[in-house]
């Protein structure tokens, strides 16, 4: 379960808890939400999030790519 961020107003759209405003229930992975949802503060669609482990540089692909560089002191 994750927390992704809306770009435009930060709204937080976290997965365990859902969204009572839009009618989504805790437990409910971004990636489901249906094509049409919106952010409840600003309106912007899906497309205008950021998984908040992107946000932080934590994406898996980029610690994975870090083990393998060198480093020099």
């Amino acid at each position: 379960m994750g927390v992704w961020c809306c770009m435009s107003c930060e709204y937080e759209y976290d997965e365990e808890v859902g969204s009572t405003a839009t009618g989504i229930v805790a437990g409910t992975d971004f990636d489901t939400l249906p094509k049409d949802w919106r952010c409840p503060v600003c309106g912007l669609s899906k497309e205008h999030f950021q998984s908040e482990d992107m946000l932080r540089g934590e994406s898996p692909i980029e610690l994975a790519d870090a083990d393998d560089e060198e480093i020099e002191f």
